[in-house]
């Protein structure tokens, strides 16, 4: 018999890698990691999406803590979250 994976873990798997499987998302997160930080406006220029789009984008990373942020205002400053996860710092490496 096989040990079950506990229902939080599968959850925060799957958000770990729907948020990874966009070729946007991979982007953004290959701009922080050159650039260690980034606004929106600048991440939003270099992949190339709407402001918009990129803090939707934004969002979804920083749910799978991939990213966070701190806030001034309407001005947002966004870096990669340091990992102790094997599979990110992987998959950020590739990048």
């Amino acid at each position: 018999m096989h040990n079950k994976l506990p229902t939080r873990k599968i959850k925060n798997l799957e958000q770990l890698f729907k948020a990874l499987s966009h070729k946007n998302r991979l982007a953004i997160i290959s701009y922080l990691k050159d650039y260690q930080h980034a606004s929106v406006g600048s991440i939003s220029e270099s992949v190339g999406t709407t402001l918009h789009n990129t803090s939707k984008h934004l969002i979804i990373l920083e749910k799978a803590g991939i990213v966070t942020h701190i806030e001034d205002g309407t001005y947002r400053m966004y870096w990669l979250v340091k990992h102790n996860e094997t599979i990110i710092n992987y998959i950020v490496g590739k990048l």
